[in-house]
């Protein structure tokens, strides 16, 4: 498969550095696009590094989803049953087709960013190996302390008002072992956030040898100057006595553990975890109770939309 038609999909929950690494692919001739759907702002001054089309896409296949089963998908990765439904929709076609006519203009890589993909990768997967895309990933790991965090202090407007923080930390878990599940056997590699601030030559090098592409130093040397700097990070990892972790803080933090001896190449990706079973039945356990907040959050998100509505209705009204 010929570089012009590789694509290499970074994965991570919000607010874990993947804006960051979805840059730094730009060192290794990977093509990327920044169209934004939000304005730059104190949390991402540097920007998204997102194609608009690709997660307006992604946006349409969650709201086509709504028929069979009336919840927000943020949390649980899509099921089988669920990514057939969409490929009898025929979206199966429709994204390969948006992924091959980037492909078509391109003489590089094309690097792919939405937090999105690590819910729909079960999807994705489906088109790429059905129209034999060849396909790496990256990672992007962040610890869940101040990952949770940053989520609260940013808000989307894919959140609810004032979501609980164990709505944040069982999506942690969940994205991130989904991850793990989804991308096993495949060429993928995990960086570390705070490792990529501390030492982005060390980081980018390890990607670039992982996925076979040569870091351009003119384009390292922006990038490390211009974009890699610390205050880019607002909430620093935070210290928990082991006497008081809840049950899905100690699963989260073990994951990261584990992940952080990847990202630092002290362990291999594709060894086996200790956690991984301990993970998929925690998460079985509690999959009831993470669906019935995915259904929570749907109602919220339209009672948001309808107040906002309402309160446009009345300023018009008010204006007149």
């Amino acid at each position: 498969m010929k570089d012009h038609q590789r694509i290499i999909v970074v994965l991570g929950v919000r607010r874990s550095g993947t804006s960051a690494v979805t840059k730094g692919l730009e060192t290794m001739g990977v093509s990327i696009i920044d169209q934004a759907h939000s304005p730059f702002n104190s949390f991402n001054e540097k920007g998204y590094w997102e194609d608009l089309e690709i997660h307006d896409f992604n946006m349409k296949l969650i709201g086509s989803l709504e028929p069979l089963e009336n919840r927000w998908r943020s949390i649980i990765p899509l099921s089988e049953k669920e990514v057939d439904f969409l490929c009898e929709k025929g979206f199966l076609k429709q994204g390969a087709d948006l992924l091959l006519s980037k492909l078509s203009v391109l003489s590089q890589p094309l690097g792919l960013k939405d937090p999105r993909f690590s819910i729909l990768l079960p999807f994705w997967k489906r088109v790429f190996k059905t129209y034999n895309l060849a396909v790496s990933f990256v990672i992007s790991l962040r610890d869940p302390l101040s990952t949770i965090g940053s989520m609260k202090a940013f808000g989307t407007a894919c959140e609810p008002i004032n979501a609980h923080h164990a709505k944040f930390l069982w999506a942690w878990i969940s994205f991130f072992g989904g991850c793990l599940e989804s991308t096993a056997g495949e060429e993928r590699i995990v960086v570390d956030y705070h490792e990529l601030l501390a030492r982005p030559d060390f980081q980018i090098k390890r990607v670039a040898t992982a996925f076979n592409l040569e870091v351009q130093e003119d384009l390292y040397k922006k990038y490390s100057a211009d974009f890699i700097d610390s205050s880019l990070c607002h909430f620093q990892k935070n210290e928990i006595s082991k006497n008081i972790l809840t049950h899905d803080q100690e699963l989260a933090l073990k994951i990261y553990e584990q992940l952080l001896l990847v990202a630092r190449d002290q362990i291999s990706c594709d060894q086996p975890q200790p956690f991984f079973e301990q993970w998929k039945a925690s998460v079985a356990a509690v999959e009831p109770l993470l669906m019935m907040t995915e259904k929570n959050e749907q109602t919220i998100l339209l009672l948001q939309a309808a107040l906002l509505v309402y309160r446009g209705e009345i300023d018009r009204i008010t204006k007149k």
